[in-house]
């Protein structure tokens, strides 16, 4: 089974994701993204210079490798 997971993120000032749900994709990778969304770390976004919490949106690609 293969598929394509769209994941929404709310990524905090500190650049952690608090909030993560999952908005389309095959059931049975929905916990998989999650947990691997939950440890991402990103740059945070700014806004006149100040870090701001910012939703995104983040596919997260499974696939069978040979």
């Amino acid at each position: 089974i293969q598929g394509t997971i769209l994941v929404r993120v709310l990524i905090s000032k500190e650049g952690r994701v608090q909030q993560a749900e999952v908005l389309r994709g095959k059931d049975i990778f929905h916990k998989a993204a999650l947990t691997a969304v939950k440890q991402y770390h990103f740059s945070p976004a700014k806004q006149n210079d100040r870090p701001v919490p910012v939703w995104m949106a983040l596919p997260i690609r499974f696939r069978l490798v040979n």
